[in-house]
């Protein structure tokens, strides 16, 4: 995760963590239009924060819903008393996940691996439908096998923390997966375990280039 100096620097095409080479490429309007877009980014998802906040929110999405607002809560204090006044702000601004989304993201820590696969899945079925509309079949039976796994698991984690596992709850959990798995951002978010909504199923249309 970057801090804002070294998000501005990658972001400027920098090879060196901090401002340093970024300063060197870019001029300070274009500076303080990347600053203002971290700053966004920032207040619209608080897991893009500071790196003294970073393990918290790792262990605070591991978390089940019913005892999420008391540890954001216990997490946030430590962090302040500690002098680490943003990344407690930012843990602070974290909002309770659904079941659902709890359940989605607990898939990274189950089967870290399992997730990765899925994404490659997605992926494999757009290039196909792209460029090899002969393979899109056993492609889309691969994404829907993996897929079917991960819910089922997903499920599996509900039930053993006493959530109930309705049809729709299920067909939340699968949307939002593949959701996440067709765009590059969010699927990274799933691989973490940090997805910070639920998502809509894609169209056909995003296999359409």
């Amino acid at each position: 995760p970057f801090g804002p100096f070294e998000r501005v620097g990658t972001a400027a095409g920098g090879t060196l963590p901090g401002l340093g080479l970024g300063l060197a490429l870019i001029g300070c309007s274009q500076l303080s239009a990347l600053w203002q877009l971290y700053l966004a980014e920032a207040i619209e998802d608080p897991t893009v924060e500071l790196a003294k906040g970073d393990s918290a929110v790792d262990d605070l999405y591991a978390v089940a819903p019913k005892d999420f607002t008391r540890a954001r809560n216990a997490r946030a204090a430590e962090l302040t008393r500690a002098g680490h006044r943003e990344a407690a702000a930012a843990v602070r601004r974290l909002r309770r996940p659904s079941p659902s989304l709890w359940a989605t993201n607990q898939l990274a820590r189950l089967d870290p691996e399992a997730i990765a696969s899925f994404v490659e899945a997605v992926s494999q079925l757009r290039r196909a439908q792209l460029r090899d509309p002969g393979a899109a079949g056993e492609a889309q039976r691969r994404q829907r096998t993996e897929l079917d796994a991960l819910v089922d698991r997903a499920r599996r984690k509900l039930a053993d923390h006493g959530y109930a596992t309705t049809q729709e709850t299920l067909r939340r959990i699968s949307s939002t997966l593949l959701g996440a798995a067709v765009d590059r951002a969010l699927a990274e978010a799933l691989r973490r375990g940090r997805l910070t909504e639920e998502l809509a199923a894609p169209g056909f249309e995003v296999f359409e280039g």
